[in-house]
């Protein structure tokens, strides 16, 4: 930190006893939040919650207006069967499948040059 910044706090950087930030939660107490989060507010919450239940609370949910757009959306492609849709929601949920094998065909004119390649490394 710079001289300037030091002013008003210990050696280690915290604020000293008695000093307050400039621009601080003090200042503006509506900006402060509790950091508490609720697993139910959460896409994955929802998604296997909605696996778990039978089409008539499917349509309950997606008839409910009150509903956000996900919810909805997610309980038709559950109910609906749309798989393509679902899928996607899935991958947006929990990220996609890291795809590990790698097929390399080889002829035997190019063997030697192929076998230089061991898991996405090339030997010298």
């Amino acid at each position: 930190m710079k001289a300037k910044d030091m002013e008003g706090r210990t050696s280690d950087g915290r604020f000293a006893v008695g000093n307050k930030p400039v621009n601080g939660f003090d200042k503006r107490p509506q900006d402060r939040h509790h950091g508490a989060w609720h697993k139910e507010d959460t896409p994955r919450y929802w998604l296997e919650s909605m696996m778990k239940m039978q089409e008539a609370e499917l349509e309950t949910i997606y008839n409910d207006e009150s509903n956000s757009f996900f919810k909805r959306k997610l309980a038709k492609c559950i109910k609906d069967g749309e798989w393509t849709e679902l899928k996607e929601m899935i991958q947006e949920v929990y990220g996609k499948m890291p795809i590990t094998n790698v097929n390399v065909d080889a002829d035997e004119e190019n063997t030697e040059e192929v076998n230089k390649f061991i898991r996405g490394f090339a030997l010298p």
